[in-house]
């Protein structure tokens, strides 16, 4: 993003303006666990991880549902002056809350809720983000594409579902050792995402910036919908923007899903799970 001059003149303020945005579920019948939303100057997407327990935790719905819906009503209520004090303040409202709220103890460190999750922020001449796990964006000014936020690295979790053999994505129950991997993963070095303790939601947070002008356009994704850029390899960035303009998030949302309905057993793609929950917003900057 370097180089870029923003157009704006003095005493012009940009905003959001909310082009489209869509939240899909895996499966047809369970509800999604990823949250979006937007006002004026900020953007946001949640993506819950998925339970490996029973429900009990919080809630029918369980921890994932819990941190997902925790984490966007926030937000709609928050009204700080930075984007710092509104994730510091977010990390301590989540961990008093669970306190409040669990019915019992977790069985253990896997059970706790956790997510990963993107917040954009404009300010001025300026759009501030922070992110942890794997939600991304596009800022796409011109013909210019970054990605901001975090990334997803496939290649373990394609590692490890590979080693199960085909059929382990369409699976309707997990077996006994694909949970206790599942279970492992989201120990092994404290899963770095928001979670239930404030200390490890700041440490797991990254904050940047990057200059924006009159006119660009944002794309928010959790990592179910940016896997056209990872874990399919269908875009490359700039020719995800150029399909966006073209088609829109429901033309884009249509390839994810072909994409897994014709690979339904994950010879092509191994993978856990045959469909992930998608969300994302395009968003334009307006004044």
């Amino acid at each position: 993003m370097e180089g870029r001059v923003p157009s704006f003149s003095r005493g012009q303020f940009l905003r959001f303006e909310l082009l489209q945005s869509i939240n899909l579920n895996g499966s047809v019948g369970v509800p999604s666990e990823d949250r979006v939303g937007c006002t004026t100057t900020q953007a946001w997407v949640v993506d819950g991880a998925t339970d490996l327990g029973k429900p009990g935790l919080l809630s029918s719905g369980g921890g994932s549902a819990w941190i997902a819906n925790s984490v966007h009503q926030y937000l709609y209520r928050s009204h700080e002056q930075s984007i710092e004090t509104t994730c510091q303040r977010l990390f301590h409202f989540l961990e008093d809350s669970f306190q409040v709220e669990k019915t019992r103890d977790p069985l253990g460190d896997w059970e706790i809720p956790s997510a990963a999750f993107l917040l954009a922020e404009i300010a001025n001449n300026s759009l501030n983000f922070a992110s942890a796990a794997d939600c991304s964006a596009l800022v796409i000014s011109g013909s210019s594409v970054e990605q901001i936020g975090g990334a997803l690295d496939s290649t373990t979790e394609t590692t490890e579902a590979r080693s199960f053999g085909p059929g382990i994505a369409a699976a309707q129950n997990r077996s006994e050792d694909v949970t206790q991997n599942r279970r492992s993963k989201r120990v092994r070095g404290r899963y770095a995402a928001l979670t239930t303790d404030a200390n490890l939601s700041a440490n797991a947070t990254r904050f940047g910036s990057c200059a924006i002008r009159l006119g660009d356009n944002v794309l928010l994704m959790s990592d179910g919908f940016s896997c056209l850029l990872d874990r399919y390899s269908l875009y490359t960035k700039e020719g995800l923007g150029a399909t966006l303009f073209a088609e829109g998030l429901a033309g884009l949302a249509i390839e994810i899903r072909n994409t897994e309905l014709q690979d339904p057993e994950g010879w092509q793609f191994p993978r856990f799970k045959v469909s992930d929950d998608m969300s994302a917003l395009w968003l334009r900057v307006v004044d």
